[in-house]
């Protein structure tokens, strides 16, 4: 929420009479089943952002970067306790034409250090992680290319030591992300980018959620008409998914699609 001090992290859970404002706090991340939540603040003694974890309301422990590198956001927490988040690197290597964007893993564990996540090349891609399942397996993004021909590889890290796994782009698509993942069947769903000669033809959004179980192709989910938007935020293991679509009056409206996989699809064809 935002405050005349700026912004402050805060939580609230269903049938409490306020809202509990998170000591420190500038903004929250992430939250499991067992009521942890992790999120960050801006330290200005230390000229940074922190990572924080929350239990109880109460800060349970600082999540520092690998050194070398500055926190920049924080983006999933799992049941196991595994954290998920994002940083800039502060010094360009050796080597290196361009300096690191990578995503960032926390063990459970507090003693055990943070790790940066592979793969970073020499390719100028940025790597944002957006959340972390119950088995460690963390998605997101990657952005590649420079200026008006970037574009977005959606991500999945099967484990925090392994190399990225590049999902199939959905037909026709520019680009796309993944924005979460299911606590524990690897669904994970985001956003396919599309783009169109003017004027844009029929029945086709600018962009549209995407699904992906794993393995096979890129699927998307139906709107709220057939040539309107719709993006996808959030994933259960029963199969529903969070996320918004645009109305015939061209509002954002909040939606839920249940039984996901029985609604998603695949594009009939590349569109021009």
């Amino acid at each position: 929420m935002t405050t005349g001090d700026g912004s402050k992290a805060f939580s609230y859970r269903h049938g409490d009479p306020a809202i509990t404002v998170l000591p420190g706090g500038d903004e929250a991340s992430g939250v499991n089943d067992r009521g942890v939540i992790v999120g960050s603040l801006w330290d200005a003694a230390r000229n940074r952002t922190v990572g924080v974890e929350w239990s109880h309301g109460r800060p349970r422990r600082e999540l520092p970067p690998p050194a070398g590198y500055m926190l920049s956001q924080m983006s999933g927490l799992n049941n196991a306790g595994q954290v998920s988040g994002n940083a800039w690197e502060l010094e360009r290597r050796p080597g290196r034409q361009f300096l690191a964007v990578p995503g960032l893993y926390w063990p459970a564990y507090p003693d055990s250090a943070p790790s940066v996540l592979a793969p970073f090349d020499d390719t100028g891609d940025h790597h944002v992680t957006r959340g972390i399942d119950d088995s460690g397996r963390i998605v997101g993004y990657a952005k590649r290319g420079q200026g008006p021909d970037t574009a977005e590889y959606a991500v999945v890290w099967n484990r925090p030591d392994g190399p990225a796994v590049y999902a199939p782009w959905a037909p026709g698509a520019i680009g796309g992300t993944f924005d979460a993942i299911s606590p524990n069947t690897g669904v994970a769903v985001g956003l396919a980018e599309f783009a169109y000669a003017s004027p844009r033809p029929p029945d086709s959004p600018p962009a549209r959620a995407q699904y992906w179980t794993g393995k096979g192709p890129m699927r998307v989910l139906p709107g709220l008409g057939p040539a309107l938007f719709t993006a996808a935020f959030a994933v259960t293991d029963d199969d529903r998914v969070g996320g918004a679509a645009l109305d015939a009056q061209n509002r954002v409206r909040p939606v839920i699609w249940t039984c996901a996989s029985k609604q998603a699809y695949v594009l009939e064809s590349p569109r021009p």
